[in-house]
């Protein structure tokens, strides 16, 4: 469990940066983007697996986290 203090920084990163980009996606025209097929072939990959990125994360993504996580940090 975390304190409201620790909690403050995760709540603005994602209110900031998932959310808006949740808004930007659901706003988009959502359906232009589909292609509608009878079925799909290829490899499954796993992303996500025991709690972990199995996948390259770009640097650019965790510099966003670690601004974030950064606040937290510094709001205590």
């Amino acid at each position: 469990m975390f304190t409201l203090e620790e909690e403050a920084w995760r709540t603005d990163y994602y209110l900031e940066v998932i959310l808006e980009d949740e808004k930007r996606f659901l706003v988009s025209a959502a359906l232009d983007h589909l292609k509608f097929v009878d079925g799909v072939t290829g490899t499954k990959r796993v992303i996500i697996q025991d709690g972990k990125a199995v996948v390259e994360i770009p640097e650019s993504v965790w510099e966003v986290w670690r601004r974030y996580e950064a606040r937290g940090k510094t709001s205590k």
